[in-house]
C-alpha cells in the first residue's frame, strides 16, 4: 500500500485522480479512480433523469437520494446523484444541466475534488496510506516533511507588499532564514526546489517578468498577500477543510469555514445551496430597537485610570454559538417542538438537534484549547512556534465565524442567528458588569468580549476573573493587569471605544488602536509614540506620571526636529495601505491606488514627497513632505494625555 504525506491532488483529464505524496525526500504519485459526484435537484421526474444520466458513456452510476432542504432542513426532496471518473466532464455536465432543463446543480460547495478527498478519507497535509479507493490517516498532528519557503519583501527594516517596493527579501523556511538583495532573488532561487513556496503574487509576477520560471522551484505556490496565516497555519486549514494547500491560495477564511460546515452537512444530507436565504420576519420597531443591535460596546469616559483589570472572555461569540446551539436552521425554526427563548434575545433556539454551525465551532474551540494546552507542556521553542501558528489559524476562523453567520451569502447562517449571538453577548456582559459592581468594582469600559474594571485594593485581577466566570458560566482570562490605562479623546470629544494603551504591572505596555498600533502609520511616527508611551509606563502614581508626561512631550519635540532637519532614513517614512476600491475624491488613498495599479499588489507602499506627491519606495530620492509628516506626528502627540485634565479619574 502506498503511503506518504499528501502534498497535492489533481483531477486527470480522461478520468481518475493523481495523488502527490511525499515520503522522506521522495515524491510518490499514485493514480486512483474514486469517482467524482454531482448533485442535481431535478426539474423532471428524478428516476427519468437518473436513467438518462446512466445512458451517458461518462457516467459510472446514477441514483436518487432524499436530501433535506434549507432553510430548516425539515422537508425532504429527491436529489439525483451521479458519479463519473472525469472531474472535468462532471463540471461540464453540471453547468449544462439547467440549460438542458434537467435541473439545478446543488452541493456545489465544497469543490468536487475536496468532497472526493473527504469521501476517500485522504486528508491533505497528513500522513496517509492508500488501499484501493480508500485512504487511512496515519498522522494528522505532526509537522509534514514538506520543504517550504516564504518570501518576505522588506524595505530597509520594514516589510513591504511586493518585490517592486523592496530593497531586500527574507527567505524563511524550516531551516531558518536567509536575507538577500531583491535583485539577487532569482540567483538565490536558481537550483532550489521547494514543495511549497509562499510569496506575494506581485513577487512571482516580477520574477516571471525577468524571465525566471517560478514553477520550477516549487510544486505548490501560495499567494502570501491574501493569507491571514503562515505555512503551519495553512497546513492546519488544509487538514480541517480537506483542501490541498494549492487550493488555499487566495481562499478567504469564509471559504475555509464554509467548506468545513458543508462537509459536516454532507453527513446529515443537508443540501448546500448558495443564496437560498432565510427571510427575516416583520417585527415592530420597539423589538428592533431592543434586539437588532451589535455586541456590547460602551462609549467610555476619556482619561487616565489607575488600577484596572482587563478581563477577556475566551472566544466568546463562538462559545455562545456552540453552547446555545445557534445555527441558521436552529433559530426560529417554526416546526421545532423543543424551542427555548434565552434571556436577552427575542429569538427562539431549537434544541431538538445539533446545528451545523454550533457543532463545527464547538470542535474548533475545543481543538484550539487542546493546542494551547500542548503549547504549555512543550519546552521546544520551535514546536511552540508551530503550535502557536496553528492555534492562531483556528482563532482567525473563529473570529470570522460570527460575521459570516450573518453574511447574506452564508449557507448555514442567518441574520436572526447573528442577532441572537449579539443579544446573548449583551446579556452576558451585563451580568458580568453587575456582579463586579456588587463586589466593589467600577466597570469603566466594555468592548464586545472585554471588560475593563477598576478594582478594590483587596481584590486581585484573578479574583475578579473568577467572579465573572462564576456569574456567566463562560471561560475568561486576565488579559491585562494595568498600573494605569489611558483612553484618548475622539474628534467629537468622547472617549475612544477601540483605542487605549496602558502600563502593565509586569513592566510591559499594551497599545491598541492608536497610531503606534496601526499598520498604515510611518515607522518614524510609530517610534515616537511608542517611545513616549514607554516613558509614561515608568510612572507609578499621578505625581510621577505628570513628570513623565513632560518627558514624553519632549520626545515629540525631538522627533519633530529630526523631521524638519531631514534626519530620517527612507524606510522610516514608508506608509503601507491596503486598497479596497478607488475613490472619486482626490486624496492620499486615491493617489496610492495609482501606485497600486503599477505594482500589481494588493497593498501599496509609498513615501509622501514634496507637494504631497506619492512616491513608490524604490523611486524615492531623498526629498519628502516635512509638513505632512509633522502633521502625523502632531496627531500622534494628541493621543497622549493633556496635563491637568486626566488626573482626577
Amino acid at each position: 500500500m502506498p503511503r506518504g504525506w499528501l502534498l497535492d491532488a489533481f483531477p486527470l483529464h480522461g478520468g481518475g485522480l493523481d495523488l502527490v505524496l511525499k515520503d522522506r525526500d521522495r515524491i510518490i504519485r499514485v493514480r486512483i479512480d474514486p469517482g467524482f459526484r454531482g448533485y442535481i435537484r431535478p426539474w423532471v421526474p428524478p428516476e427519468n433523469l437518473a436513467r438518462d444520466l446512466m445512458s451517458s458513456r461518462y457516467v459510472r452510476k446514477a441514483w436518487v437520494e432524499e436530501w433535506l432542504e434549507p432553510p430548516y432542513y425539515r422537508r425532504g426532496t429527491d436529489i439525483v446523484v451521479f458519479e463519473t471518473s472525469d472531474y472535468y466532464v462532471l463540471k461540464k455536465m453540471l453547468s449544462q444541466a439547467p440549460r438542458l432543463g434537467a435541473g439545478e446543480p446543488v452541493n456545489n460547495v465544497p469543490d468536487p475534488l475536496v468532497e472526493t478527498l473527504w469521501r476517500l478519507g485522504a486528508k491533505p497535509s497528513s500522513l496517509i496510506s492508500i488501499n484501493g479507493r480508500r485512504a487511512e490517516v496515519l498522522d494528522d498532528e505532526s509537522i509534514p516533511p514538506f520543504k517550504w519557503a516564504e518570501i518576505i519583501e522588506v524595505y530597509g527594516k520594514i516589510e513591504v507588499p511586493g518585490l517592486g517596493f523592496a530593497t531586500h527579501v527574507i527567505i524563511r523556511g524550516e531551516w531558518g532564514e536567509d536575507r538577500v538583495a531583491a535583485e539577487e532573488l532569482p540567483v538565490y532561487l536558481s537550483g532550489k526546489h521547494y514543495d511549497v513556496l509562499i510569496a506575494s503574487s506581485s513577487t512571482i509576477a516580477e520574477l516571471v517578468s525577468r524571465g525566471f520560471e517560478a514553477s520550477r522551484i516549487s510544486h505548490v505556490r501560495i499567494d502570501r498577500s491574501t493569507t491571514f496565516t503562515g505555512y503551519h497555519g495553512l497546513v492546519m486549514w488544509s487538514r480541517l477543510s480537506y483542501t490541498p494547500l494549492r487550493m488555499l491560495s487566495g481562499a478567504s477564511i469564509g471559504r475555509v469555514l464554509t467548506t468545513i460546515e458543508a462537509l459536516e452537512a454532507r453527513k446529515k444530507k443537508y443540501l448546500a445551496v448558495p443564496g437560498h436565504g432565510r427571510v427575516e420576519p416583520w417585527r415592530p420597531l420597539r423589538e428592533l430597537l431592543q434586539y437588532d443591535r451589535g455586541g456590547a460596546v460602551y462609549t467610555p469616559r476619556p482619561g487616565l485610570y489607575w488600577g484596572i483589570c482587563q478581563i477577556d472572555f475566551n472566544s466568546l461569540y463562538p462559545s455562545i454559538i456552540a453552547k446555545y446551539n445557534i445555527s441558521g436552521e436552529t433559530v426560529d425554526d417554526p416546526s421545532c417542538r423543543d424551542a427555548v427563548r434565552l434571556p436577552g434575545t427575542g429569538h427562539k433556539i431549537c434544541f431538538e438537534r445539533r446545528g451545523i454551525v454550533s457543532l463545527v465551532l464547538e470542535r474548533l474551540v475545543d481543538l484550539r484549547e487542546k493546542i494551547k494546552e500542548e503549547m504549555k507542556r512543550t519546552s521546544d521553542p520551535k514546536l511552540k512556534e508551530v503550535l502557536d501558528e496553528r492555534q492562531s489559524s483556528i482563532k482567525w476562523i473563529l473570529v470570522a465565524s460570527f460575521g459570516y453567520l450573518g453574511y447574506r451569502k452564508s449557507m448555514f447562517g442567518s441574520i436572526m442567528a447573528h442577532e441572537t449571538v449579539t443579544s446573548i453577548d449583551r446579556y452576558i456582559i451585563d451580568t458580568a458588569r453587575k456582579i463586579l459592581e456588587e463586589n466593589g468594582c467600577t466597570v469603566i469600559h466594555v468592548l464586545v468580549d472585554s471588560l475593563f474594571a477598576k478594582h478594590p485594593e483587596d481584590k486581585s485581577c484573578e479574583e475578579i476573573r473568577d467572579l465573572v466566570v462564576k456569574a456567566t458560566d463562560f471561560k475568561a482570562k486576565v488579559e491585562a493587569d494595568y498600573k494605569w490605562l489611558y483612553i484618548p479623546l475622539t474628534k467629537k470629544g468622547l472617549g475612544a471605544a477601540n483605542r487605549y494603551y496602558g502600563a502593565l504591572k509586569n513592566g510591559d505596555v499594551k497599545i491598541k488602536g492608536v497610531m503606534a498600533a496601526r499598520k498604515d502609520t510611518p515607522p518614524i511616527i510609530k517610534e515616537a509614540q511608542e517611545k513616549a508611551i514607554r516613558i509614561l509606563a515608568g510612572a507609578d502614581d499621578p505625581t510621577t506620571f505628570r513628570d513623565m508626561l513632560r518627558k514624553a512631550y519632549h520626545v515629540f519635540n525631538e522627533y519633530a526636529e529630526k523631521i524638519r532637519n531631514g534626519d530620517v532614513e527612507a524606510w522610516q517614512l514608508v506608509i503601507r495601505r491596503r486598497i479596497t476600491r478607488p475613490s472619486k475624491k482626490p486624496s492620499t488613498q486615491t493617489g496610492s491606488i495609482t501606485v497600486l495599479m503599477t505594482s500589481q499588489a494588493m497593498e501599496t507602499a509609498y513615501i509622501v514627497g514634496p507637494g504631497r506627491k506619492l512616491i513608490p519606495t524604490l523611486e524615492y530620492r531623498g526629498s519628502y513632505d516635512r509638513g505632512y509628516y509633522l502633521e502625523l506626528l502632531e496627531n500622534a502627540r494628541r493621543e497622549l494625555p493633556s496635563p491637568g485634565d486626566v488626573f482626577l479619574l
